[in-house]
């Protein structure tokens, strides 16, 4: 199959044991407050995450990271690796992102080995972002980092927006209508980020960061995050 699109729906499907639905990314707290009231307050803050905040950084993050395993730069891969982990502005965010790397290279490394894995492997890094174990999986498979950034990113907003059906609540029709919404502004950011170095980025959300600081001391709450 081309590009070898399949493996990486698998990978990024809401059942892939990542434990990706026990995640909001701070949803919860931000509903919580009313500060996401309705499917419109979902879609604009989904917007600003792409444009300004923890999305934008991911989609810099992929294209920088993948270019440096292409051509086999173990410095800059573990200097990118260790530039991004300095973005993470609280300890639920990074949970988020380490739980569900370690989960995610546990489960690949035996069923879609290759060499890229057995170079993430050598590193011994203590803490895996997900992000980072997906870039390695994409490479070592020939997926395009374009093709991985788009499908991450939709992937993402899917989760963000399940969320926000199950806790504001919003219906189905109005959940998928927000999916729709955000495909070309997406796309943009893929393009709009291809090139850009990830020394260049940074998040401008600083609500977003302490809503995550405050999530963990909600008394009730369904998401880890």
């Amino acid at each position: 199959m081309s590009s070898n699109i399949y493996k990486l729906l698998t990978w990024l499907s809401p059942s892939f044991p990542v434990s990706s639905y026990a995640y909001s990314h701070a949803f919860e707290q931000l509903i919580e407050k009313k500060i996401i009231k309705n499917g419109e307050d979902c879609f604009e803050y989904i917007v600003c995450l792409l444009e300004n905040g923890s999305l934008k950084i991911d989609a810099v993050l992929i294209n920088n990271l993948y270019k440096a395993i292409e051509e086999k730069n173990d410095n800059k891969i573990l200097e990118i690796i260790n530039y991004y982990q300095s973005f993470f502005p609280s300890k639920e965010f990074q949970s988020e992102s380490f739980f569900q790397g370690e989960a995610l290279f546990k489960t690949a490394f035996p069923l879609w080995s290759c060499k890229e894995l057995d170079v993430l492997k050598s590193f011994n890094i203590s803490n895996m972002s997900y992000v980072v174990v997906l870039c390695f999986l994409a490479k070592g498979h020939s997926i395009k980092s374009s093709t991985l950034a788009i499908s991450y990113l939709h992937a993402f907003v899917s989760n963000l927006v399940s969320c926000a059906i199950r806790l504001i609540p919003l219906g189905q029709t109005e959940g998928q209508l927000i999916i729709s919404k955000l495909e070309k502004i997406i796309e943009n950011s893929t393009i709009e980020n291809k090139d850009k170095l990830i020394e260049e980025v940074g998040s401008s959300m600083v609500l977003h960061d302490i809503a995550s600081m405050r999530h963990e001391h909600l008394t009730n709450r369904l998401f880890r995050s």
